[in-house]
């Protein structure tokens, strides 16, 4: 099956392959429009392909939402991070950022579990994430965000800083 997809993507110029795999992510999401979290990863691959980064990236960020939902931590890093890939074909914007800041979240909560609180991974995700939202205004997300780096720096046993930004949190 997946050798026959391989053959068939790669005899087709890519002008038709966007176009086709356009048509049929429209089509899915059409016939899918009450719920598509199941079929989201396939979504997002369609639109990869069809070069809709946005889409894609959205995509990738309600497959990823999907497999937290049934705690598959693995996952949902993987689905998230590919959004985040997707996500530097764009240029800058509030939008673009937005984006962005909802799936740092979901892979730093993501990574949280399947490697470990102390990662380093998490915590240069959450430093982006209150990055963004600094950047966005976003309180709401920021308090979230700074709870969780509270969290992760004082699992590293960095106390002056977990202290600090618990405070900001108050």
């Amino acid at each position: 099956h997946i050798l026959y997809q391989h053959v068939f993507q790669t005899s087709l110029r890519v002008t038709r392959r966007v176009a086709w795999c356009t048509a049929l992510a429209d089509l899915l999401h059409e016939f899918h429009l009450r719920k598509p979290e199941p079929i989201a990863s396939v979504l997002a691959n369609l639109r990869e392909m069809a070069r809709d980064w946005r889409q894609a990236a959205e995509c990738f960020l309600l497959a990823a939402r999907h497999a937290a939902r049934i705690y598959a931590d693995t996952e949902t890093a993987a689905l998230a991070q590919r959004g985040l890939a997707n996500l530097n074909h764009l240029p800058p914007s509030t939008e673009r950022s937005r984006l962005e800041l909802r799936l740092q979240t979901t892979l730093g909560a993501a990574l949280m579990t399947s490697n470990s609180y102390a990662s380093g991974m998490v915590k240069q995700v959450y430093l982006r994430a209150e990055e963004l939202c600094r950047e966005l205004v976003d309180q709401r997300q920021l308090f979230r965000v700074q709870f969780g780096l509270s969290i992760i720096c004082a699992v590293r046993g960095e106390f002056t800083r977990a202290r600090s930004l618990a405070e900001e949190c108050l």
